[in-house]
């Protein structure tokens, strides 16, 4: 079960993944492999210091998209990947296209479709649901130094 989750805003943008991704093609000769015997991949490619794909669906189409697009883009820098993967017109594998450029952009590349976004997650809908259930509110200490500063002030002008 696969799930990918970027956020792209302002000044920041970020791109996480579960890691366990079993496929033969990561095998190497006589190794058991680190996790129960199986091998492992991320699901989050880093093509340049600029740009991040991660993709979940059929691993060997997704992958191989990916492969060739870094391929295409060692053959033209300028090579707009949102729009290379779209052409594709791939629909048993979804991408998360996230540019880390002057400007943070995250596109969204589900059954052939694409729209920006702020904030996506692609892959299994049930590990989303889990994922949405870590989230709680705060309940540890607060030590916020602006409010004791201004505790401070308050003490001092009393």
């Amino acid at each position: 079960m696969t799930l990918v989750v970027a956020y792209a805003g302002a000044d920041i943008c970020f791109m996480v993944g579960d890691t366990l991704l079993s496929h033969e093609h990561f095998a190497l000769k006589g190794d058991l492999g680190p996790v129960n015997g199986e091998f492992h991949s991320l699901k989050i490619q880093i093509l340049t210091g600029e740009l991040a794909i991660g993709f979940a669906g059929n691993f060997d189409v997704a992958y191989s998209a990916v492969a060739a697009l870094k391929f295409a883009l060692s053959v033209d820098p300028t090579l707009d990947p949102t729009e290379w993967l779209a052409s594709r017109s791939i629909t048993d594998a979804d991408f998360l296209v996230l540019k880390n450029g002057v400007r943070k952009e995250l596109f969204v590349i589900e059954s052939a479709n694409v729209r920006q976004a702020i904030n996506a997650h692609i892959g299994d809908a049930e590990e989303w649901n889990r994922f949405l259930q870590l989230k709680k509110e705060y309940s540890g200490q607060l030590s916020d130094t602006r409010s004791m500063r201004m505790e401070e002030l308050c003490s001092q002008t009393q």
